[in-house]
């Protein structure tokens, strides 16, 4: 993905404003987990953090976030919070060597990695992890899969269709089927492994006061054998006690939604990477743009799904969208 990042056809701002942005009450959960057990606010860590979202969201709980990247042209539009908030320390790192990157010598509280761990090498990164999370730290991974149109279910198989088979072939792998299937084969460092079973939460447990979550925690099972090797230790790093994955709807408080007017859909639909390795396939596309049923696959798209719903541009009427989200959390001893 970092390579797609680097493109000079690649459009940040575009990407930026295309994508939906996390609720407060998911980071509210995200905080009370935390919190539990001893968790402290010093030092936030967003991994794989894009143009800083989730920083922008620590920088008011922390005094020091610091934010990671692979992509030096997504840190370009990185966004600093007002000045009377912590300012987040931007740096290029991948996620396999956090533990060599400037400022993580004294450890982080708190590692959140949203919509990125699906990238990662976790045969690399639970170790680097380790290293940098602080004891009674908490690791938390967000993850969302492809939308879904509650209003209107019979335009999901027209989006799957378009996602799955006609763009299938360009979505950079495992990491798209990881994230679609919300993250369930990313193994923990130690207990459950990824073969555990999953929480559905249909509202969100309460966060007045103890821990939110006891009655949820998974029971441990055995190691996974993916992250398993003969010299290593770490791994007894980790509480297993509260390793757990939250799976939500498409509905709920901490769902992932976003009103789109058909203007902003389009441009949501033009930010996938899948649409730019396209056009780099079929450069004679481009010049379709923007013409309707005769446009570039976009346009034809948009065109079927206006038609079924009964809508068209006209007043800029569009949809509601939403998208499942997981939330994988656990915490270090």
């Amino acid at each position: 993905m970092a390579t797609l990042f680097a493109k000079a056809s690649f459009d940040v701002a575009a990407y930026v404003a295309a994508r939906p942005t996390y609720p407060q009450k998911l980071y509210d959960l995200i905080y009370s987990y935390h919190s539990s057990n001893g968790g402290k606010f010093e030092h936030a860590l967003d991994l794989g953090c894009g143009p800083g979202f989730i920083a922008l969201n620590l920088a008011q709980r922390f005094p020091k976030v610091t934010a990671l990247d692979t992509s030096v042209k997504m840190l370009s539009s990185a966004l600093q919070p007002p000045p009377s908030f912590t300012q987040i320390n931007y740096q290029v790192s991948s996620a396999e060597t956090i533990s060599t990157a400037p400022g993580l010598e004294k450890g982080v509280d708190l590692v959140i990695a949203g919509q990125a761990a699906h990238w990662f090498d976790h045969s690399k990164v639970w170790k680097e992890l380790s290293r940098v999370v602080k004891p009674k730290g908490t690791v938390a991974y967000i993850g969302y899969a492809e939308m879904t149109f509650p209003q209107y279910p019979k335009l999901n198989k027209m989006i799957h269709h378009h996602s799955s088979s006609v763009l299938g072939p360009y979505w950079s792998q495992p990491g798209r089927s990881i994230v679609e299937g919300l993250l369930d084969s990313i193994p923990f460092p130690i207990y459950p492994s990824s073969t555990s079973l999953s929480i559905n939460v249909k509202s969100l447990p309460s966060l007045n006061g103890g821990h939110p979550i006891n009655s949820i925690i998974q029971e441990p099972l055995p190691p996974s054998e993916e992250i398993r090797d003969s010299d290593r230790d770490w791994d007894s790093d980790w509480d297993s006690s509260t390793a757990l994955r939250l799976k939500s709807s498409s509905k709920g408080p901490w769902a992932l939604q976003k009103s789109f007017i058909w203007e902003n859909l389009e441009e949501y639909l033009r930010s996938w990477s899948s649409y730019a390795s396209y056009l780099d396939a079929h450069p004679e596309e481009r010049q379709f743009r923007g013409k309707g049923a005769q446009g570039d696959l976009v346009d034809r798209l948009l065109v079927n799904l206006k038609t079924s719903v009964g809508q068209n541009e006209e007043g800029k009427i569009g949809v509601e969208v939403a998208w499942p989200v997981v939330l994988m959390l656990i915490k270090k001893k």
